[in-house]
């Protein structure tokens, strides 16, 4: 369960105690388990990182800057792929983020504007290759992961079909917010 004040705590079902308190840098948001790793899990946080972390330490592993934005951009929603190494994570400012989990480290993949406010919901399909990402901007929408585009958002008037490409919405995201990526102003 997550906690306050950068804490997040496993606890015993049986007994209903926690057997081991997490202590993370900045308050943690989402948890995620990896697939075929019993020992390990991913945790998201305010600040936009991502921990990797194991049932027997209490501190990250190790950390990664999941969305390198130049706002606080917290991790919203995380999913791994049952049965294929991708992790896809949303955060707060609408932007999706695909990586290749290669056991002790998450390789880049796409990063990409998928709403125009928070990504509350992520689900994966292993088999289709797709990604479905809900938002606060009411908009749920069905994402190509490889070749990737836009294959439609629900409940609009426009007819699309999967397999065919010609009738997908776009081939290209939202549009990125210039703001969400500038460089720090050095100070004199």
């Amino acid at each position: 369960s997550i906690g306050m004040e950068h804490e997040l705590f496993l606890w015993k079902v049986h007994t209903q105690n926690p057997i081991m308190r997490y202590q993370l840098p900045n308050d943690p948001t989402v948890a995620v388990d990896l697939n075929e790793d019993e020992n390990r899990f991913l945790v998201g946080d305010v600040n936009g990182f991502i921990h990797f972390m194991s049932l027997d330490s209490p501190t990250p592993l190790s950390t990664i800057n999941a969305f390198h934005m130049s706002v606080k951009s917290p991790i919203t929603t995380m999913e791994m792929c049952k049965g294929y190494p991708l992790l896809v994570a949303g955060n707060l400012h609408g932007y999706v983020k695909y990586w290749f989990f290669l056991g002790d480290r998450l390789e880049d993949l796409r990063q990409f504007r998928a709403h125009t406010e928070t990504c509350l919901s992520i689900s994966i399909s292993k088999k289709m290759r797709i990604v479905v990402t809900a938002g606060k901007d009411e908009q749920i929408r069905m994402w190509s992961v490889e070749p990737f585009g836009l294959i439609g958002s629900f409940g609009r008037g426009k007819l699309w079909k999967i397999n065919h490409l010609d009738m997908w919405e776009s081939e290209v995201p939202l549009p990125d917010d210039p703001a969400h990526f500038e460089e720090p102003v050095p100070e004199d």
